[in-house]
């Protein structure tokens, strides 16, 4: 598990690119999956960010921490949902991550497919029990984006499920 100057192994290199095959080997000679560099990011991590969902689920077999949380409380999911992944968002959301762990800023998976006006993966993350209520950075919730985005089948799913339509920013 050596590793570099960003504190990255030859896995978390690996799972970034997406390559398969050079993980699966890695993973079978030892590397430690659950190794972090010093961002606190895991293989899982770049794995989700990049879109790699074939290396996602690879991972997931071998890390079942789908709720670990980096330096700046990002998750796999959270990272999913920044790079606009449903499939790996949905793979991860199936291997049990919490839709309602929020970074230190606030943001919520539901945060990010509001600003994205994703009505599909919206639906998804509040069944799987998002909190449609969730504060994020600007004290905006999930309902304040989706309003931005002038979708009203976006603003009435948020509001079927209990979103408070008198908070401020």
């Amino acid at each position: 598990d050596r590793v570099d100057d960003e504190t990255r192994t030859a896995l978390a290199w690996a799972a970034s690119a997406g390559h398969l095959p050079v993980v699966e080997m890695l993973v079978a000679k030892g590397a430690t999956v659950e190794r972090t560099d010093r961002d606190g990011d895991t293989p899982l991590m770049y794995a989700a960010y990049g879109g790699h969902r074939d290396v996602v689920r690879f991972l997931l077999r071998h890390d079942r921490r789908v709720h670990y949380r980096n330096n700046k409380g990002d998750t796999a999911l959270l990272y999913a949902m920044r790079a606009r992944s449903q499939p790996i968002a949905m793979a991860l959301l199936e291997a049990g991550a919490d839709p309602r762990i929020g970074n230190d800023a606030g943001e919520t998976a539901l945060h990010y497919a509001a600003v994205d006006g994703n009505l599909a993966m919206m639906r998804a993350l509040v069944s799987a029990g998002a909190d449609v209520n969730a504060v994020g950075s600007e004290g905006r919730t999930p309902l304040m984006w989706a309003a931005l985005h002038r979708d009203t089948e976006l603003v009435r799913l948020l509001v079927a499920r209990g979103a408070k339509v008198d908070v401020r920013a």
